[in-house]
């Protein structure tokens, strides 16, 4: 963990309630590991540094993974609910 405090310099206003109930008021977590990932983009566009590829692999399997929870959750008639 980094030594600095990261909320000092990032600030999210994430979303608060569901998109059908509030509407989109904020940032899902797939927002910020797409911004995270294109970050990672600008600082190194190759990618050629190691351990900039291997972040930005697991940040992608972690989009990966929220966007397949959002497609079970729409197939389940889920996604907007508070329903798990």
């Amino acid at each position: 963990m980094s030594p600095r405090n990261a909320e000092e310099y990032v600030n999210v206003k994430w979303q608060k309630g569901t998109v059908p109930e509030k509407g989109s008021n904020g940032a899902q977590i797939v927002d910020v590991l797409t911004v995270a990932s294109g970050r990672l983009l600008q600082l190194d566009p190759d990618l050629s540094d190691k351990y900039n590829k291997e972040t930005f692999d697991y940040i992608m399997k972690a989009r990966d993974a929220q966007e397949a929870r959002t497609a079970d959750r729409v197939k389940r008639g889920v996604e907007g609910t508070h329903e798990k």
